[in-house]
């Protein structure tokens, strides 16, 4: 948010036009971190995130692989459970530009995506998979490195949320979760959706 401030003066902020010169190549490195519910108990996540896709004006395809661990907090510590990995598949919208900085060589682009991914992981030894589906929102600080066509053009930080629910989870996974020693409460329901939320921070590149 202090980006965004320090970039904005009262006239630039508008929508961003879409320009052959926001088309191309794009790249994702960094981390990600938040929690992810299995049967409505909650496991914290910390790990990485890569990502590669194409952009064209205002919009953006993009692959990507998070490999995340799975953390419970006892009281004292987190201790490692187990890990998730997941591949998605994002669409993604850069309505609005903020403010231009360093004689227009750098801009934020504010961002809205969809998402739609498949996840595989293990719990305590024991094996999971489920799909999921969500959006989130986020910021591009980027600056202009080279001339088009020169190879990199582009570096920017990318920074966003992203909310997904998954598919309803099975009695088997309930009966997994709530049998190792997990917090006290109700034998999850298989007709309910279990929720996780990302935050990544990554380096981006465009070329």
């Amino acid at each position: 948010m202090a980006v965004c401030v320090l970039a904005t003066t009262s006239s630039s902020a508008r929508a961003e036009d879409s320009q052959g010169s926001l088309t191309g190549t794009i790249a994702r490195a960094g981390t990600s971190v938040g929690f992810s519910e299995l049967a409505h108990h909650r496991w914290s996540t910390l790990g990485g995130q890569v990502a590669l896709g194409y952009r064209v004006g205002r919009l953006a395809i993009e692959g990507d692989y998070e490999n995340t661990k799975l953390l419970y907090y006892t009281g004292l510590e987190n201790d490692l459970r187990g890990q998730v990995k997941r591949i998605g598949l994002n669409l993604r919208f850069y309505f609005l530009r903020i403010g231009r900085l360093s004689n227009g060589r750098s801009q934020v682009l504010l961002f809205a995506d969809l998402s739609s991914g498949l996840q595989r992981g293990t719990l305590e030894g024991v094996g999971f998979g489920r799909s999921d589906a969500g959006g989130g929102m986020g910021w591009l600080f980027e600056h202009n490195v080279g001339p088009p066509g020169g190879g990199i053009e582009r570096v920017g930080w990318h920074f966003g949320w992203r909310f997904v629910g998954t598919s309803k989870p099975t009695e088997a996974m309930a009966r997994v979760v709530c049998g190792k020693k997990c917090p006290v409460g109700p034998m999850p329901m298989s007709d309910d959706i279990d929720l996780g939320l990302s935050v990544d921070s990554s380096l981006s590149l465009r070329w």
